[in-house]
């Protein structure tokens, strides 16, 4: 029932939460308003909800929404003036957080007249945590579950920064692999000659030339539930592997003729090396891009 996107959020879906008497789960948060300025102990409870969703996969703060339990399902619906700029005054809450959240707003926001809108906020959960709030001098890690947030225990937290540290060591791996198999690739772009001389089977390091999609291959498999929140980085990825491995079953088809005496042999060597450099040349583009939305997750 609660969508995993932000943009599926709309005017229908926040009236049937209402109208089922729901207030909260472990996925969202109904929220009046942000709290006042001078009101620390609210303002602790916003960060502590902020920092649980981050550490607990996600999820999303919907605010125009009252959490009076004795309120009617309309006077619930109260709505924000459309003129106030909540997501430029919520961001100073998020960033309150160790380490900061990252977090999205809908926008346009969904309207509930033509004065009054509801602003929802997805947290979005990242490498970077798990994320700790200040209380009482202090820090707590908190966590979101069907009955709100709790704090997590110290094996959750040291769990929770172990698996960061590996996934943050194995993203570095990738980048480093990324980095080789760029280079591999523009070895093949910048030596073999356009056009092709006439040759027979020379170029044998280009034809030899295999890129290792090994950790590219697992890195996917294990980062999943990660990159699911992060499409583009996954697609970019996949076409870095697929490109690397149409080179590969390339190179390894034209080795069982390479050294064959044929009357179309150049015409062979022209067809391969084109092959080749393509798939280099999808390499080059995509591992770039895919390295710098990797650097951005380790920051």
């Amino acid at each position: 029932m609660i969508p995993n996107d932000l943009q599926e959020w709309n005017i229908e879906l926040v009236q049937e939460l209402i109208s089922k008497g729901v207030f909260e789960s472990d996925q969202f948060d109904f929220k009046e308003k942000l709290p006042a300025s001078q009101d620390e102990n609210s303002k602790r409870r916003l960060r502590k909800t902020i920092a649980a969703f981050a550490n607990s996969g996600g999820g999303f703060l919907v605010f125009g929404v009252s959490d009076n339990k004795n309120a009617s399902d309309k006077d619930r619906l109260i709505g924000l003036e459309s003129s106030f700029d909540l997501p430029e005054q919520f961001g100073g809450h998020a960033s309150f957080c160790q380490p900061s959240i990252e977090w999205k707003f809908k926008n346009p926001p969904i309207r509930v007249s033509d004065e009054k809108v509801i602003h929802v906020i997805h947290i979005v959960s990242t490498w970077r945590g798990p994320h700790a709030v200040e209380f009482q001098q202090g820090l707590v890690f908190p966590k979101r579950t069907n009955k709100g947030n709790e704090e997590m225990s110290y094996v959750e937290v040291r769990s929770a920064f172990h698996e960061s540290e590996f996934k943050r060591a194995k993203l570095a791996l990738l980048i480093s692999e990324l980095d080789f198999m760029e280079q591999t690739a523009a070895r093949l772009i910048n030596n073999v000659p356009d056009p092709l001389p006439e040759i027979d089977g020379t170029l044998h390091w280009a034809w030899a030339t295999r890129y290792n999609t090994t950790l590219v291959d697992q890195t996917l498999g294990d980062t999943f539930s990660f990159f699911s929140d992060n499409l583009d980085l996954w697609n970019i990825l996949c076409l870095v592997r697929d490109s690397a491995k149409h080179s590969n079953v390339a190179c390894e088809a034209f080795s069982q003729i390479v050294y064959l005496a044929m009357d179309n042999k150049q015409k062979l060597n022209e067809g391969h090396y084109k092959i080749v450099k393509e798939c280099a040349e999808n390499v080059v583009k995509n591992a770039g891009k895919a390295k710098e939305l990797l650097r951005g997750l380790l920051v």
